[in-house]
């Protein structure tokens, strides 16, 4: 009787520890990231959909950006890839990868006119 009700305890108290952790510690951005430094433009995070406009917004409002760097991405939103993929095509942007680009972040590399 005793060791059920100690383990009874020690699992209230693992669950106790393990929702604490789980409210506390930071988790992955929750969507893509966009940073501009001089002439490129800077993606990473997942891909969640709203991108395209974001893109054309930072490539509208900094005309001097001719290069996108992907960085660190494990993709997403399908049709949102091959949205920014086509406007990068489209504006002659030239595109590169750092770290990893999975899955929807594939296609706005490839939309790049030199990668």
């Amino acid at each position: 009787m005793i060791f059920c009700r100690y383990s009874l305890t020690l699992l209230r108290t693992a669950a106790l520890c393990s929702l604490i952790v789980i409210v506390l510690v930071p988790t992955r951005a929750l969507a893509m990231e966009l940073k501009i430094v001089g002439n490129q433009l800077i993606l990473s995070g997942p891909v969640v959909g709203d991108e395209p406009e974001k893109v054309r917004e930072a490539l509208t409002n900094s005309p001097g950006i001719d290069t996108v760097i992907l960085r660190n991405s494990g993709g997403g939103d399908a049709p949102a890839g091959y949205q920014v993929g086509q406007l990068l095509r489209e504006r002659g942007m030239r595109t590169a990868v750092s770290g990893y680009c999975y899955s929807s972040c594939s296609r706005m590399f490839l939309g790049g006119s030199a990668r």
